[in-house]
């Protein structure tokens, strides 16, 4: 009999599943933004001066004597020609009318020198007299700065926590050659007459450089790549890296001239180290 020897070959297939697809999700960066706005920006230089007037007297007598009577105190209003003080002049044997002393200029009586019974000499004044009406600053201003001060150029004004609008209204045509600077009168603008007094040291602020009505973002947004700079976007929770052309820089603020747009959301804290295209999470605003 013959022996069939059957061989059975199991064959065992394999079937390799496909391998999961993963996908490698950049981690989400947590930022804070700012909207991008429209504003003015400028690099000021600060001065300091001293409020003064057009029109301001000393008030002098004609003649020598002792001050008889002072007819006005500090702070009243007086007019041209009014009586101001009398000087008694006492010479032996002879009687004199009193010597009437009167104001030069229509203002305020902003300083009292003398008191009845002082003796008083023409070289003496006996009064400080000042037409509130006519303030102006006075501020020097070095030679190195005189390029970019013109007539006609804005001023901020500042005193005792407060803010005034003021206009350059003349320039020293000479320059000091002691101190190698200008006289500058700044004249105020608004409503300064019951803030600036005669005799007062102010600051006062003019602009180097100024853009107005521009884009403006805090300083903290711009990122530095090489000679370039960046800011990045913010759009649909993905951070778009954006070229910008930068303008004034001026304390926490800087001028964007092209590269993004009014209302635009950018990136102020959190931008070093981001990548275009990055997920984030937005923290905050920085205003």
């Amino acid at each position: 009999m013959k022996k069939f020897i059957i061989a059975f070959f199991i064959f065992s297939s394999v079937f390799a599943a496909p391998k999961d697809k993963v996908t490698i999700e950049k981690a989400k960066a947590l930022v804070k933004v700012s909207i991008v706005k429209k504003g003015d920006i400028a690099v000021r230089y600060i001065y300091y001066g001293m409020v003064t007037s057009d029109r301001e007297a000393l008030i002098y007598p004609d003649l020598p004597g002792k001050v008889m009577a002072v007819k006005v105190k500090e702070g009243d209003h007086v007019r041209k020609d009014q009586v101001v003080a009398l000087i008694k002049r006492d010479i032996p044997g002879l009687e004199y009318r009193p010597l009437k002393v009167k104001s030069t200029i229509d203002g305020i009586v902003g300083f009292v020198y003398v008191k009845p019974g002082q003796m008083v000499a023409q070289q003496v004044p006996l009064m400080y007299i000042v037409d509130p009406n006519s303030l102006k600053i006075e501020v020097y201003i070095p030679q190195s700065d005189l390029s970019f001060i013109k007539t006609g150029k804005s001023a901020l004004i500042t005193v005792a926590g407060d803010t005034l609008k003021g206009v350059v209204s003349e320039i020293s045509p000479a320059i000091d050659m002691k101190t190698r600077e200008a006289k500058v009168y700044i004249k105020p603008t608004g409503k300064w007459q019951r803030i600036l007094k005669p005799g007062m040291l102010v600051g006062a602020f003019i602009a180097k450089e100024e853009s107005k009505n521009t884009l403006i973002v805090p300083l903290s947004a711009l990122v530095k790549e090489g000679n370039q700079y960046v800011v990045f976007k913010v759009s649909g929770g993905i951070a778009h890296k954006k070229n910008v052309e930068i303008g004034i820089k001026s304390g926490k603020y800087v001028e964007i001239k092209s590269g993004i747009a009014e209302g635009d959301t950018v990136i102020t804290l959190g931008a070093a180290g981001l990548s275009d295209g990055q997920p984030v999470e937005i923290g905050g605003e920085i205003k």
